[in-house]
């Protein structure tokens, strides 16, 4: 009885209620890179969110929170589409730069400006 009420909570801690869909694929010029752009839900409780990764071109789509940005529609301040995604435009300047421009209404969560040697701007027009 002591391990069964000891694991039941450590098992239900390591559990991710996240999950991620409605990915969209933007890939360097020379296809060395990619930015999958992705819806991420965690539970009722909390709002869908956009969020950006950076991704080496052959990865799968990710399963975590985006790697270079984490924004949402700040509780409906700005327009999602069809798959409840904040509008982020997608600019590369070859392999080393990154253009990501999105709503300045959106609420930033996290917004990276180098990852894995490639610089990324933010655009809030």
């Amino acid at each position: 009885m002591r391990w069964t009420l000891i694991a039941i909570p450590a098992l239900i801690g390591c559990l991710d209620p996240c999950k991620n869909d409605s990915f969209k694929e933007f890939r360097s010029p020379s296809g060395k890179w990619k930015i999958m752009v992705f819806q991420r839900s965690c539970g009722a409780t909390t709002d869908f969110s956009t969020q950006v990764s950076l991704l080496p071109s052959q990865s799968p789509p990710p399963k975590k929170a985006g790697n270079v940005l984490s924004i949402d529609s700040d509780h409906g301040r700005i327009a999602v589409d069809s798959n409840g995604l904040v509008d982020v435009h997608v600019t590369f300047s070859g392999d080393s730069t990154v253009t990501l421009a999105y709503p300045v209404q959106a609420r930033v969560f996290a917004a990276v400006t180098d990852r894995d040697g490639v610089a990324v701007r933010h655009e809030r027009p």
